[in-house]
């Protein structure tokens, strides 16, 4: 277990660490990252702004901008993905406990492929939420988007990271079993 700890806490720190010097740098340094990371937040915005319109509102789509018209007022809430918003730093942090997990490296793939899409796809529901929610309550929206939904995604992050680690220690135990039955 301590093994596990020192990993994760090296990893995290080191991804972590890397990423925000990369995402600190966006417009100088690194052409290739700030096109991949730009165009992430880009398709987030187009994802979440394709789940808004499913509720019947419209929205434009600038970039990593998500605009529309509030409701019964001449007012437009504008919402931007940016540092923070784009859900990287949960994957990391997932990723970083997955890969220092002691697993066979299969589940560790499995892991990270279905844990990043899974929490890629919660902070569609996020952003979207966040959109629809500001269109109704623009003054407690900054309460959802740092208070809530910040704690929500830790938790989530948290949880799908223990159901991975369920999962792997459970499916060594049957091949065990399976191995020594043989």
């Amino acid at each position: 277990m301590a093994r596990f700890a020192a990993a994760f806490a090296l990893l995290a720190a080191t991804s972590l660490c890397f990423f925000s010097r990369l995402s600190g740098s966006l417009d100088t340094d690194q052409p290739r990252v700030t096109r991949w990371i730009h165009s992430l937040r880009s398709l987030l915005a187009s994802m979440s702004g394709a789940i808004i319109e499913l509720t019947g509102q419209h929205v434009r789509i600038s970039g990593n901008a998500i605009a529309g018209g509030l409701p019964a007022s001449d007012m437009e809430l504008t919402l931007v993905i940016d540092e923070g918003c784009d859900g990287l730093q949960p994957v990391l942090l997932f990723a970083s406990a997955v890969v220092a997990f002691p697993a066979p490296w299969f589940a560790r793939l499995l892991g990270l492929l279905v844990g990043s899409a899974l929490l890629q796809g919660l902070n569609l529901v996020r952003i979207a939420s966040l959109y629809l929610f500001g269109t109704r309550w623009i003054h407690a929206l900054n309460g959802l988007h740092v208070g809530a939904w910040q704690a929500l995604f830790v938790a989530a992050t948290a949880g799908l990271w223990l159901l991975w680690a369920t999962w792997c220690v459970q499916r060594d135990g049957r091949q065990d079993a399976n191995q020594g039955t043989s």
